[in-house]
């Protein structure tokens, strides 16, 4: 094999690789409400269809729902507690 294939081939399996452990990785952390299906099938798909599945999956498995709203923390601390030394008092 020529030195231009070898190195064809072996940017072709790096891609992917890369591809489908990025696939595979979005799937494991992406909650099950956010993707299109079932997860265990997509897994299955993104392994055995290649480069295909996981593209299919980026395309078509990810759900763009709303994004999860993470509680915002009030004011903690001293001086947040009104009357107390270093907060507002009345009089």
């Amino acid at each position: 094999m020529p030195v231009r294939g070898k190195v064809l081939l072996m940017a072709f399996v790096a891609v992917r690789i890369s591809l489908t452990v990025s696939a595979l990785a979005d799937l494991a952390e992406r909650p099950a409400d956010r993707v299109r299906g079932k997860k265990r099938h997509w897994a299955v798909a993104i392994v055995a269809i290649d480069i295909v599945g996981a593209l299919a999956y980026y395309r078509c498995g990810r759900s763009s729902g709303p994004a999860p709203v993470s509680p915002t923390p009030g004011p903690t601390g001293p001086s947040a507690t009104p009357g107390r030394a270093g907060g507002p008092t009345r009089g």
